[in-house]
């Protein structure tokens, strides 16, 4: 569900954008999104195994992508996080007047991002799980 959300969200944002704004978005978004599959996600410690919440590391066994070392991993996590905060804001800040339906999309978003990030087990070792808190270990 909330990758469906994620990919309406930049959806939206493709289409709602002006022209020269939209390629630039559109193109940062798309090849950030497969840049970090290929990188964070076989860097991630659940990357082999079931555990992931978001299922993306099946994005990278698709693609017969191996486990990488996981000594980058909080370095791809603080890109990754720095990555998110672009694709969520730039339309926000760009569109104002769009600004109702791109919040309308985020906040599930939000809420279900630090549902995720409190029952994942690699929380602690990534640097936007790391501001969500601690909970419950799954």
């Amino acid at each position: 569900m909330e990758t469906a959300l994620i990919f309406l969200y930049m959806g939206l944002g493709i289409l709602l954008l002006k022209s020269d704004i939209r390629i630039i978005y559109g193109v940062f978004t798309i090849s950030g999104f497969f840049f970090l599959r290929f990188l964070l996600c076989p860097s991630c410690p659940l990357y082999e195994g079931k555990n992931c919440t978001f299922q993306w590391n099946e994005f990278g066994k698709l693609f017969g992508i191996k486990k990488r070392s996981e000594i980058l991993f909080r370095s791809f996590t603080g890109i990754a996080t720095i990555y998110w905060i672009f694709v969520f804001l730039f339309p926000l800040i760009i569109a104002p007047s769009r600004e109702s339906l791109f919040l309308f999309i985020l906040l599930p978003i939000v809420i279900l991002q630090v549902i995720r990030c409190k029952k994942c087990p690699a929380r602690d070792r990534c640097l936007f799980g790391s501001f969500v808190g601690k909970g419950k270990r799954a």
